[in-house]
């Protein structure tokens, strides 16, 4: 795994977008806030860029990629290439990821939130309706 800063224009943006795979689905508020500090010139270099996995999938920014897309602007980011499949699951960028969305993402398709909720139930056992006892609650 490598991660360097790269000066990422908005085609490049949207070659990356064009490559996205598993993420959550995409939210507008993100996207214009990050648009919004891009063209304020408020978007900073930190180390949450975007990284794409060892097959060149991208697992993580899709709303920065989108910002820039969106704002037409060149912006600076850590770009991190060669992630391992299983890292997909420790991904935080600030935005916590639902139990279905890291599912999905760890299992390289979609999971409904119906399946989580269902295996949820089920591995609590049903036991806490009614008792007034807390259900176990699963790891990821």
């Amino acid at each position: 795994m490598q991660s360097k800063v790269v000066q990422v224009t908005p085609k490049q943006a949207a070659e990356w977008l064009e490559v996205n795979h598993c993420n959550r689905p995409l939210s507008r508020a993100v996207v214009e806030k990050y648009r919004q500090a891009i063209v304020s010139r408020r978007f900073y270099l930190t180390h949450q860029g975007i990284a794409l996995d060892e097959e060149g999938r991208l697992r993580d920014g899709q709303h920065r990629l989108q910002a820039i897309v969106d704002s037409g602007k060149t912006v600076k980011l850590i770009v991190t290439t060669g992630l391992p499949d299983e890292a997909v699951q420790a991904i935080d960028d600030g935005r916590k990821r639902t139990d279905q969305q890291v599912l999905s993402m760890a299992q390289g398709e979609y999971v409904s939130p119906l399946v989580t909720a269902v295996a949820k139930e089920m591995y609590g056992g049903g036991l806490h309706l009614g008792t007034g006892r807390r259900r176990p609650q699963p790891s990821r």
